[in-house]
C-alpha cells in the first residue's frame, strides 16, 4: 500500500567468468548469410566465452519428441547417453546438445531426461524454448547441475525463437545426413527424434563453427566453408 516493494531471491550463486586470456578475445560476427545461420543467442548465456568448432551435433527434434509418451522419451534419454559416451576418452570430439526444454529435467514433459553423468561430455548445451504449439517450455540453464557446469567448465545457452535477438534455424540441421542410426543401430526407430549432424558428414563441406561472448550474452552457430 505505500508503494514499497520486497525481492525474494530464488537462487544466487558465484560463477567465474574468464574476461581474459583466449575468452575475451571471442567476437560475435554480426553478418552471416542467413541460410548458412543455425541460430543466433542473445541470451541468456551460462559459462566462459568460447570460440569452437562442433564435430558432433545431437538434435532433439521438438516436433518429433512432444508427439512421444513418457517411455519412448526415457528411450530418447537413455540413447542420448549411449551416443556422449561413443568415443574413447583420449579421441573426444567437441559436442554440442540442442534440445527441446530443460536437459537433464525430472519431467519429459518439460524437456530431456537424461541423467548429467550422461552428458557430461558434451562442450556446449543449448536449451531451445520450443516443444509444441501449445507448450513453450521455460528454460533452466543447468541451475540444477551448476556446480558440475563450474567444475567442467561447459558452456550452457538458450534461444527462444520469436524473441528479440534469437534465431532458429531447423532446416539446416534436418538438411543434413542423420547420422543416428548408424552410430546406434539398435534404436534406428528413435531417428525422427534424435538427428545427429557430424562435421566429416556435412552436405557441403565446411565446417559448424560456434562463437559465444559471455560478457555479452551473445552467440551464434553457423556453417562456414
Amino acid at each position: 500500500p505505500d508503494g514499497q516493494f520486497r525481492i525474494n531471491l530464488l537462487q544466487c550463486r558465484p560463477f567465474q567468468v574468464k574476461i581474459t586470456g583466449a575468452g575475451a578475445l571471442v567476437k560475435v560476427p554480426d553478418q552471416i548469410d542467413p541460410a548458412n545461420l543455425i541460430f543466433r543467442s542473445a541470451g541468456p548465456v551460462v559459462g566462459h566465452s568460447l570460440a569452437t568448432v562442433i564435430d558432433r551435433l545431437i538434435y532433439v527434434v521438438p516436433s518429433a519428441y512432444s508427439q512421444m509418451g513418457t517411455s519412448q522419451r526415457y528411450s530418447v534419454a537413455r540413447a542420448i547417453g549411449r551416443l556422449m559416451h561413443l568415443d574413447p576418452p583420449d579421441q573426444r570430439r567437441t559436442i554440442m546438445l540442442i534440445g527441446p526444454g530443460r536437459w537433464a529435467t525430472s519431467m519429459p514433459s518439460l524437456g530431456v531426461p537424461v541423467s548429467f553423468a550422461e552428458i557430461s561430455t558434451a562442450s556446449v548445451i543449448c536449451e531451445l524454448g520450443l516443444m509444441h504449439e501449445g507448450l513453450l517450455p521455460d528454460v533452466s540453464l543447468g541451475t540444477h547441475f551448476f556446480n558440475d557446469l563450474v567444475e567442467l567448465d561447459m558452456l550452457y545457452l538458450a534461444v527462444a525463437p520469436g524473441r528479440d535477438g534469437h534465431q532458429w534455424n531447423e532446416d539446416f540441421i534436418c538438411r543434413q545426413p542423420n547420422q543416428f542410426a548408424r552410430l546406434d543401430p539398435s534404436a534406428s526407430a528413435l531417428a525422427p527424434a534424435i538427428w545427429v549432424v557430424e562435421a566429416e558428414h556435412l552436405t557441403s563441406g565446411g565446417g559448424l563453427l560456434l562463437n559465444v561472448d559471455s560478457m555479452k550474452q551473445r552467440g551464434v552457430f553457423y556453417w562456414a566453408s
